[in-house]
């Protein structure tokens, strides 16, 4: 299975097997990132809502660049969220408001409401184990 790239607006959309990754530029880095998982849903769409609860959270340090990666695992979604820091930022800090957002309920069940919808960019492929 081959890697497919869509460029929408600023944002970078990487389709690789069952992995998806939403970044603002290319290669997509995390130098901070926390981890959760959630049940089976759009992908693109769990990501965008995910990044722009992080970007909220997180737009106040200088230089952070959102990033997540969602991978269907067959029975659940695996998300990594975070991102790039290209400028010093308190690390520990940052990855507990990364954590907060990620395992807020009332956001998970916002996201899953946003996400239930199955459309045309709905991620179900079959493939590499993970990313």
């Amino acid at each position: 299975m081959h890697q497919k790239t869509i460029k929408r607006g600023n944002w970078f959309e990487i389709y690789d097997g069952p992995c998806f990754t939403l970044a603002r530029r290319l290669p997509a880095r995390f130098d901070i990132s926390r981890e959760i998982s959630m049940p089976l849903m759009s992908a693109p769409r769990l990501a965008r809502q995910i990044r722009q609860d992080i970007w909220r959270k997180l737009q106040s340090i200088r230089g952070f660049l959102p990033v997540v990666e969602i991978t269907d695992r067959g029975a659940h979604l695996h998300i990594r969220a975070g991102g790039e820091l290209t400028c010093p930022a308190p690390f520990e800090r940052s990855g507990e408001r990364i954590f907060d957002v990620l395992s807020n309920r009332d956001n998970q069940r916002r996201w899953a409401a946003f996400a239930a919808t199955r459309g045309p960019h709905c991620h179900k492929q079959k493939a590499l184990p993970s990313c």
